[in-house]
This record gives C-alpha cells, structure tokens and sequence, in this order.
C-alpha cells in the first residue's frame, strides 16, 4: 500500500475570495505550469501536489488549533467571516455551521480529483506547538514504518504556509527531526524500533500578493537539504565512519577526492574513512573553512594534489554537475594521473562529457580519449555486489591493495607514505 503523506496547519476562517494560484518553475528537470483555484490558502498545496507531481494523496495530517476547531455556532465573528461560503435555512443561519476542520475537507472533496485521503488530527496550542510536535513526529514515523513493512511507495510533502504564529519554527524543527537517524552500529539496538532518516519529497508554500488576481506557489525544498548536509546530522546518520573520514591533510602530498554530493554518502565516508586508517592521504571539501571562497579553495586544492580520485557515479556524469565536470577537467589540464572509484555501479561510457554550469553558460568537457586512457587503468567499483564493500560498510583491504598498485604505476606512490 503507498503512503503518500501531506502535513499542514489548519487556518482560521477569513474574509474569502476566489482566488488563483499559479507555479510556473522548474522541479524535477522539467518545466511545469500550474495553476488553480482556492478561497483559502490551505487549499492550494494539495491541488498543487496532485496536479503537478500526478499523483494521489493518501493521507493527511493535520495540526489543528483549538480555534480552528470551534463551529459557526460558537463564534459569530467567524460566521461573518465566512458568511458566503455555506447555503442558509430560512432565517439566514448556516445549516451545518461546521469547523474550519470541517470546511477544509468539505473543499478537498470537492477539489481532489483523483485523491481520498485519510485525515489524522494533531491538537496544538498556538503559542506553545511543542505540545503536539512529538505526536506529529511518531505519526509520520508510524506511517513510515508501515509503509516500509508493506513495500509501498513513499511520499511526504510538507506545506510550511502560516496558519498559526509559530508554525515556520515548528516545521523547521520537525525538518531537523525527520533527517537524522541512528547509527546502524549502535550495539544491541533493535533495528526494528531504531529511528531512521524519513526522506521528504517537497517543502511547499504559498505567497499572497495584496492587490493582485494571482498567487504564487513557492518550492521552499532546499531549505530541507540545508538540514540533510548539517554535521551534526551527518554524524547521527553515519556514525564513526564520518569520524574517520573529517580532516582531510591539509598539506600535500594528498589525492584530491572528486564526488557528487548527496550521493551513497555513508559509502563515501566508510571509503574515506578507510583510507585514512591505511595511511592514504587525500583532501575533499570537508577541509574547506568557514568564510572562504569555496570555489577558489577547490580549485587551489585540486592544482595542490599529487592524484585525483573520482567517487563516479551516474550523477557525477550528469550534464548539470559542472562542478564536477570541471574538477576533472582542470585535473587532466594539468597531466594529473586520475582513477575512477565507482560507488553505485557506474561507469562513465567511452565518449566525449559535457558539462554546462546552468548560471553562466560556461562548460567543461574531458574527451573520449581521456575516459578511455582513465578506464584503462586499475579502475575500481565499490558495490557490495563485487565484494568490496559489505552490508555493514566495511571496506575490504583489497580495495586499498588496489589504490597503491595505481599510485605506483602512476608515480604518485608518496601519497600513501612511500617513494
């Protein structure tokens, strides 16, 4: 069964009107144009979900105020607020007088065209919400394991959109929370019960522009990656392996380490971590300080390096990874010796790379003569599958066996301590 989550805060009752909302960006490496209709601002990220991911919600949950929980009946300015939205009996009284609640998912009904969602209810106090988060928290986790359990597909979409005064803090913590997980090696831990990282597929939120017919629909996902590439959640998620691989040398002689962030990171440090104990020195921009120009430091440390290792991978190769792209090149330019470490399967394909930087225009590209010449040497691929790594992350000696066979072929032998 798929798990397909939306969490967002309920609003009060306001003056309503129609109006429309519209996203026209790109997501996904693709360019979507979407719009639609709402009178309240809670109505649009689920359409939005719906219409422009094509896909179904299948679940809701809902932090709900107390407010937002009071009928028409209780409170008369809430009935002139919304005095227009509900048919009147003969003496001009709403005849159902529902909840925002309840209006909320009257709306859905009416506006999600393929979606039934199940609704689940979290109370919290407006000026205290971390009365609620906990239970927010092991919601989101109990229908992640469930998921997990049933081998369904997961989705969980986040609309940040104010409905209550300290909702932005709220979600931002309930990001931090979702990102970190235990570390694996923990001893005598039930993995069953261990809390994992929960990936979250979209950060969305609304922007209402006074004075204007149209809206705005704001992809607000990066602001997650921020919390994905923290240290202190890299350490919860990968442990002593992390530990092993921070501070690169920060002199030469070292290697250069090339890779595509975001990508088989617990590998990467168990790699890293596993050259360090084998007295291979290497530099990445973990060794970069805070304040510096990050693009000059790379650069300065690449020209530094005895040696180039790429962490390849299907990514890396990617015509928008220009970063990557021109840490190769620039290696090549200068007649460094570079061995492709593969650590998703992935081997480049024997033809010309182009990589484009999407802000400038500017390109690198390294030749199909360069790959094959590259390829030719002791390439190595780090999968569990080959035996090089295993389920807990332990790098086999035979991979470092392998690094130093390359280093003196290749004449960069001193970067492991010797020649």
């Amino acid at each position: 069964m798929d798990h397909h989550i939306l969490v967002l805060a309920i609003s009060d009752f306001y003056d309503v009107k129609e109006n429309r909302y519209f996203f026209n960006e790109r997501m996904d490496g693709r360019e979507h144009d979407f719009s639609c209709s709402a009178v309240g601002q809670m109505e649009v990220i689920p359409q939005f979900i719906e219409g422009c991911k094509e896909t179904t919600i299948t679940k809701m949950i809902l932090m709900e105020t107390a407010l937002v929980k009071k009928t028409l009946k209780d409170e008369p300015l809430l009935r002139l607020r919304a005095a227009d939205l509900f048919p009147k009996d003969e003496n001009g009284i709403d005849i159902k007088a529902p909840s925002a609640v309840d209006f909320f998912k009257y709306r859905m009904g009416m506006l999600l065209k393929r979606s039934n969602p199940v609704y689940e209810s979290i109370d919290v106090d407006e000026c205290s919400p971390e009365t609620g988060f906990e239970e927010l928290l092991n919601a989101i986790r109990r229908e992640y394991r469930e998921c997990a359990a049933e081998k369904g597909d997961w989705k969980l979409w986040l609309d940040i959109h104010g409905a209550f005064r300290e909702i932005s803090m709220t979600m931002l913590s309930l990001m931090q929370m979702l990102t970190a997980s235990l570390p694996e090696e923990l001893p005598d831990a039930d993995l069953d019960d261990v809390l994992r990282a929960i990936p979250i597929d979209g950060v969305y939120s609304t922007l209402f522009q006074r004075g204007r017919n149209e809206h705005r629909i704001l992809d607000r996902t990066s602001f997650y990656r921020i919390f994905t590439e923290s240290p202190l959640v890299q350490y919860m998620n990968y442990g002593q392996h992390l530990l092993e691989a921070l501070q690169p040398q920060a002199e030469p002689p070292f290697a250069f380490i090339s890779y595509k962030r975001g990508v088989e990171d617990k590998k990467r440090f168990a790699f890293l971590g596993k050259l360090k104990k084998a007295g291979i020195r290497y530099w990445y921009d973990q060794g970069i300080e805070y304040g510096a120009d990050w693009a000059k430091e790379l650069e300065r440390r690449n020209g530094q390096s005895d040696a180039m290792i790429v962490l390849a991978c299907e990514k890396y190769f990617s015509p928008a990874s220009y970063q990557c792209g021109k840490e190769l090149r620039d290696a090549l330019t200068q007649n460094k010796p570079v061995i492709f470490v593969s650590i998703d399967g992935f081997m480049p394909k024997e033809t010309d790379h182009v990589w484009r930087d999407p802000e400038t225009g500017e390109t690198a590209r390294v030749t199909k003569a360069q790959i094959e010449a590259i390829k030719k040497q002791n390439q190595i691929v780090l999968t569990e599958k080959d035996g090089s790594i295993d389920e807990n992350y332990t790098v086999q000696d035979s991979v470092v066996n392998k690094l130093k066979v390359w280093m003196k072929a290749a004449g960069c032998s001193r970067i492991a301590g010797e020649g």
